[in-house]
């Protein structure tokens, strides 16, 4: 029988009585999204890790199953059988070309002490309006806690399974190469499920002009400062430059953040950071695009393709005059970016963030998403189209 999820975990008899019963919870809510007439989920209750042949049940389970679910922990990056699960299934994910399909998700079980390997940290379950916990101490201990935000991870997780293995069902395999065949995922640097390089910067651009530029459009300027770094983009109420916010969220991810200056070389840094394999993120004033340079900067963002940079506009629901200006800034905002606009990429361009919380998980969001699609050397699932002409807009 073809499982919709398998569940993959260290195994580890202090725990065992908690993942079965997140599993029973996670099929029951996976269950209310199906037909009943097909399997739903996957749990190996007794297989001794040291085993030198995969089970039957194990073997059929992960040649047909169309998500793995990895129950992260210092003991699941620790653990060779759990390598090899990994790679048996990313190997069915590379032989149908459906990488982009985000078929393995990482759940935090417990906390790790270490780095994630490679391959799992862009597969971190990480979507916004998750419990703060689940972040730092991992669903375990939300579990354990009988914390409500524990249902919540739960029932987010089921809607991700059925909406991922829907939109790119994973043939079967027919076969399922021997345990002793398969590599560990996590220890074989040379193998093909590892890379020894990746995504370890993240860039921002900030299009946003200074307070003596703005002074002639606007009649309050104190969101503003020198430079884009120092604009704030949800001031009122909130006095954190886009600078910071942006730097904090860059650190928490362990990347080293670095900033692009808005000017003639705009395209060329740009190019040079698709080249590299580093994130961008460029955070857009809708004021500033009043100005001709900073609109024509937003014009050659508009027009660069790449897996690697994300446009996000900030859209204060406190500043009394960005309400009165909404139609004509909104308008302005969509003729820049009419390119990307165009896209259903959600990653690669995002407007109306309305507070620096929002916009905190949004740009942790799109760059999980954009060193996954560096990691597998993808491209936006619908690139950016540069002859798209301007119709008529709204506002929503």
């Amino acid at each position: 029988m073809a499982f919709r999820f398998f569940i993959s975990y260290a195994h580890d008899d202090t725990q065992k009585e908690d993942v079965e019963e997140f599993f029973d919870d996670l099929v029951s809510e996976v269950s209310a999204l199906l037909d009943r007439g097909e399997g739903i989920g996957f749990l190996d209750h007794d297989t001794i890790e040291q085993s030198s042949a995969w089970g039957e049940a194990i073997s059929d389970a992960l040649r047909t199953c169309k998500v793995l679910v990895c129950l992260t922990s210092e003991r699941y990056i620790g653990s060779d059988y759990c390598g090899k699960e990994l790679e048996a299934f990313r190997a069915r994910v590379v032989a149908e070309k459906k990488e982009k399909a985000n078929l393995i998700i990482a759940v935090r079980w417990a906390p790790n002490l270490r780095n994630l390997p490679p391959l799992l940290e862009p597969l971190q379950y990480d979507r916004r309006g998750l419990p703060d916990l689940y972040a730092t101490k991992g669903l375990l201990r939300l579990k354990r806690l009988r914390d409500p935000g524990y249902l919540v991870v739960v029932q987010s997780l089921a809607d991700l399974i059925v909406e991922r293995s829907n939109a790119e069902p994973l043939p079967e395999a027919s076969t399922l190469p021997s345990l002793s065949d398969t590599p560990n995922a996590f220890s074989d640097p040379a193998g093909p499920a590892v890379r020894s390089t990746g995504p370890k910067n993240a860039k921002f651009v900030y299009l946003a002009a200074s307070s003596n530029e703005l002074r002639a459009m606007r009649n309050s300027c104190d969101a503003y400062g020198d430079n884009g770094y120092f604009w704030c983009p949800f001031c009122p109420p909130a006095d954190e430059t886009v600078g910071t916010t942006a730097y904090s969220v860059a650190n928490a991810m362990k990347l080293r953040p670095d900033e692009i200056q808005p000017g003639p070389d705009l395209l060329r840094e740009l190019q040079a950071a698709s080249d590299s394999n580093t994130p961008v993120a460029v955070v857009v004033d809708p004021w500033s695009l009043e100005i001709k340079k900073y609109y024509d900067h937003g014009r050659s963002i508009d027009s660069f393709n790449s897996p690697t940079c994300a446009v996000f506009v900030p859209w204060n629901p406190y500043d009394v005059e960005m309400k009165e200006r909404e139609v004509q800034l909104l308008t302005l905002v969509r003729k820049t970016f009419r390119a990307r606009i165009a896209t259903s990429k959600e990653t690669y361009y995002q407007e109306r963030v309305s507070s620096i919380a929002e916009f905190r998980d949004r740009l942790r969001d799109a760059i999980h998403q954009m060193r996954f699609q560096i990691w597998n050397d993808g491209t936006p699932s619908n690139p950016v189209n540069n002859e798209v002409k301007l119709e008529t807009l709204s506002v929503v």
